[in-house]
């Protein structure tokens, strides 16, 4: 059970404290409400996380060997930068099927 609290000061006519009002609210459906979407955001942070990890590497490797061939920004390709905008696409395209296929689903009441 999740509870939040209000607290607040009774303050008589002439200014003077005269007791604290205490409410306690339930929040429980709210928090669980909450939980698929705080592990869909941090499963989707981390699969990013590690996809930028990759495509970098698959970039500096591209471009560290392939310097001749390839300017970036240029429209002229090669067959590794054509290689890693493949590799990207299929990367983003398989993170986002996978995380819409690993989110938690809520259990039937």
């Amino acid at each position: 059970m999740f509870l939040d609290f209000v607290y607040q000061p009774i303050v008589e006519s002439d200014g003077n404290v005269s007791g604290i009002l205490v409410e306690g609210i339930d929040v429980t459906d709210h928090v669980r409400a909450e939980e698929p979407v705080r592990f869909m955001n941090d499963e989707l942070r981390h699969r990013i996380k590690n996809t930028l990890v990759t495509v970098s590497d698959v970039a500096k490797g591209v471009f560290r060997s392939d310097r001749s061939q390839e300017v970036p920004g240029s429209s002229v390709s090669s067959p590794k930068a054509s290689f890693s905008q493949s590799f990207l696409t299929r990367t983003m395209q398989t993170t986002a099927k996978g995380v819409a296929r690993n989110t938690p689903r809520r259990p039937k009441r």
